[in-house]
């Protein structure tokens, strides 16, 4: 449905021509996102010898490279960097810059601040004394400087960086945190928490408080760099209690985007396809491994070709088969439809294949989990499509508590919507272990007092939104946010 369309480059005149050729235009002017050329340096620091390990940071820099490369951009990621490595990185990414309009440096790992300079700390570095900071430690200024020297139109540094100082014989003489930067003309520099203070690593989550906003909010469309950093700032107060308010230093000329799309138009059925008739995909059969691992689920099942609905069924496919929405359900033609229990389901499917002369059935759950992990074209993502759920689907930290229209996120490898999120999908199996011996299509235990609901709700959290969690509950029960996908029989 939301097809994402680049802008095509405005004929301009003149310096107006100059500055469209090198990513900017002028103020009070929309930016012809993705007609620049965009170079990221992505670096987390996670193994130190010296300082505090940290848990996430790994996970920070392979997930920010993804959405970044997903945004245009070309991506030089990093890991572990020694001292000599991390010179080396910034060094070789100032010579590239000479070809591309957009820089943008993002790090994650241990930083700090000395006689007002922002230091990146290799995971080497050993500063017995303050004075050694400056010896064993990486400036900022130097990749902002590389930045500065390659006339970029636009350069932006994105830190994860500001937790406690990570040596503590130098507490004396070095401030919390990061210090105000010296950003130069054209740019925009942000911290996870502001000058002087210090951010959670959330070792309990994925990713820091400020990577997983800024993962959330970087692929949001047509919303301006500065706009998107205000979503972030309350993204992070809100999860952090206020405890943590993140930085912005903003020196930047016009605004940036970096994502634009054209208002799509609506949804149209496919011409041989009645308009109460579920969209469906193919989906190529084959083995995969359903489960995980952590919980001892995982066992391998092998499935046959099947189609299944590119979106869940919306209120005006269930109205139009069935007459009449729940009592309770806010109107919204084009959401899915919510507050139908699974004995429901079997009344809507049954009327919808008395008017279409098909055979549409729910999926089996071993067909939900491998449709949302991307079947043949899986790339191995925790949630349906990415690593970062809030760019596939919406949840408790991006729905703003209320049901969405489908299709308004990223799809999956196969082209499917809201796999995760939205509304919890009834699915035809009884509740129960699986059968952890290899199966050929299997529909689970014979019998049982629940069935199986996936792929969680714009109520639940990102661990209740992934490929491989469960849900079930009573056929008789109703709650307004459980729905449907459908799977079409040949």
């Amino acid at each position: 449905m939301k097809q994402l369309y680049l802008l095509i480059s405005f004929l301009l005149l003149g310096s107006n021509l100059f500055a469209q050729n090198k990513g900017m235009i002028p103020v009070g002017k929309q930016l012809p996102a993705g007609t620049e050329r965009r170079l990221a340096l992505v670096i987390g620091n996670k193994n130190y010898a010296y300082a505090g390990r940290l848990n996430n940071t790994h996970n920070d820099a392979d997930d920010m490279a993804r959405v970044l490369q997903n945004l245009g951009f070309d991506v030089i990621l990093k890991k572990d960097l020694s001292m000599v490595d991390f010179l080396k990185a910034i060094d070789d990414f100032g010579t590239k810059l000479g070809q591309y309009n957009v820089g943008l440096l993002y790090y994650s790992g241990h930083g700090i601040q000395y006689q007002g300079e922002n230091y990146l700390v290799p995971i080497d570095a050993k500063a017995n004394t303050a004075e050694d900071i400056e010896y064993t430690c990486v400036k900022l200024g130097r990749a902002m400087a590389k930045m500065e020297g390659a006339k970029l139109k636009v350069s932006l540094a994105f830190l994860d960086a500001c937790r406690n100082n990570p040596f503590p014989s130098s507490k004396r003489v070095v401030g919390q945190g990061l210090t105000i930067p010296n950003n130069p003309p054209g740019s925009f520099v942000a911290f996870s928490t502001r000058a002087g203070s210090t951010a959670d690593d959330n070792s309990s989550g994925r990713n820091g408080l400020f990577t997983s906003a800024l993962l959330q909010n970087l692929p949001q469309a047509n919303v301006g760099l500065r706009t998107m950093i205000d979503n972030v700032i309350e993204t992070v107060a809100q999860r952090s209690g206020n405890s943590q308010i993140p930085g912005r230093y903003d020196e930047l000329r016009g605004d940036f985007y970096f994502l634009t799309s054209r208002n799509p138009e609506p949804a149209k059925p496919k011409k041989d396809l009645l308009p109460y008739e579920p969209e469906t995909v193919f989906v190529q059969g084959g083995s995969f491994r359903m489960g995980t691992s952590t919980d001892n689920t995982a066992h391998t099942v092998t499935l046959a070709d099947y189609a299944i609905g590119m979106y869940e069924v919306t209120q005006k496919q269930w109205k139009a088969v069935v007459g009449s929405i729940p009592a309770g359900v806010a109107p919204c033609e084009n959401c899915p439809i919510g507050g139908v229990n699974w004995n429901d389901v079997q009344i809507y499917l049954q009327k919808l294949n008395e008017l279409t002369g098909k055979n549409y059935r729910l999926p089996t759950e071993a067909e939900w989990e491998y449709a949302a992990g991307g079947g043949q074209k899986s790339n191995g993502f925790v949630h349906a499509g990415s690593n970062t759920v809030e760019s596939v689907g919406w949840i408790d930290t991006n729905s703003g508590n209320k049901i969405h229209e489908v299709g308004g996120k990223q799809p999956n490898e196969l082209g499917l919507y809201d796999m995760n999120g939205n509304v919890w999908e009834w699915c035809s199996d009884w509740y129960g272990p699986y059968n952890n011996g290899a199966s050929n299509n299997p529909t689970g235990p014979s019998s049982g007092t629940s069935r199986v609901l996936r792929g969680g709700s714009w109520v639940n959290n990102f661990q209740l939104c992934r490929v491989a969690s469960r849900g079930s509950n009573n056929p008789n029960e109703r709650y307004i946010n459980f729905g449907l996908r459908v799977v079409l029989v040949p």
